[in-house]
């Protein structure tokens, strides 16, 4: 089916990023739902699904990018995601994750394209006033990452208010699994592991987190473009379950069946940007038919067979 604006297919989309962490697990999952897909990322990199295109540009560059004239919907992956590396270079976190935003949505305007579906972060809520955290939740911006994506909401939404675009935006809690930069947690402790190291040094394990497999990122993403929806909405995408960071590596090293011995950090982040406690309410997006596959274990368990396949 052709979408209302004229000649483009209704199941045609840009995935920006695609070639990143998220990026690398969605797209091959929206070429086998049938979905006529292209990548815009900054470089070509990983296995890229037959007939998917790879437009090679700069979010931060407005005039590197391409037309999105022949598509309906993109998704916006592309963005810096660390915590830490934006504490440390502000401007180009910003410059990124907001100017970036902002280039990828006025071209989706220019372009006429439908639908906008923007990867945010359960970062923006800061500490939480309480538990579950749902999408009326304020927001707080402890750094610089959570304040440049919460600015690439505000874009979003902006853009779908006052032109003919509806946008969706999907807050991620904790995301892990294959393909991760082995600067985060979970590549982190299985890497020491592989190598057959005596001890891996973290940070502080006591806060808890809603540990979310990418794969039912993935199937949020593929459960929102299934469905009409508002102008502008907002939904959590987590587990639904509040794990310890400790809990969660000791599962990794069990299932390793390693005794590798972690050296803990307590102090950890400093005080004024770590948050103890988070767990995300995910029943706005479960009333549209999308529900958690995975708990922590079980996506522990397929991020280690995804590990072990790859480096056969």
């Amino acid at each position: 089916m052709t979408s209302k604006k004229s000649g483009k297919m209704r199941n045609s989309i840009l995935v920006t990023g695609g070639t990143g962490f998220v990026g690398s697990n969605l797209v091959p999952a929206l070429a086998d739902a049938d979905y006529e897909v292209d990548v815009l990322a900054h470089s070509v990199q990983g296995e890229i699904p037959e007939d998917v295109d790879v437009h090679v540009a700069d979010v931060t560059d407005l005039e590197s990018l391409p037309s999105f004239g022949s598509y309906d919907t993109v998704v916006h992956l592309a963005g810096v995601v660390s915590v830490q590396g934006s504490v440390d270079n502000p401007v180009g976190t910003f410059r990124t994750n907001a100017l970036g935003t902002q280039h990828v949505l006025e071209q989706a305007r220019e372009d006429g394209v439908d639908r906008f579906v923007y990867l945010s972060s359960g970062a923006v809520y800061g500490t939480p006033d309480y538990l579950p955290i749902d999408e009326s939740h304020a927001t707080e911006c402890l750094h610089p990452y959570a304040s440049s994506k919460l600015a690439g909401e505000n874009l979003a939404e902006t853009y779908a208010n006052s032109y003919d675009l509806s946008v969706v935006t999907l807050r991620g809690f904790t995301l892990y699994g294959p393909g991760q930069d082995t600067d985060n947690l979970v590549p982190t402790v299985i890497e020491q592991i592989e190598a057959e190291t005596d001890t891996v040094s973290l940070g502080n394990l006591e806060p808890t987190r809603d540990f979310t497999y990418v794969e039912d990122l993935t199937s949020a993403v593929l459960t929102v473009l299934d469905k009409s929806w508002n102008q502008y909405d907002v939904f959590n995408v987590g587990s639904g379950r509040e794990t310890s960071v400790r809990d969660f590596v000791d599962e990794i090293i069990d299932q390793s069946d390693s005794d590798i011995t972690v050296n803990s950090d307590s102090t950890g982040r400093a005080s004024n940007i770590e948050i103890e406690r988070m767990v995300a309410d995910v029943s706005k997006l479960r009333q549209f038919g999308w529900k958690p596959e995975y708990d922590f274990k079980r996506g522990i368990e397929a991020t280690l067979e995804r590990f072990e396949h790859n480096h056969d």
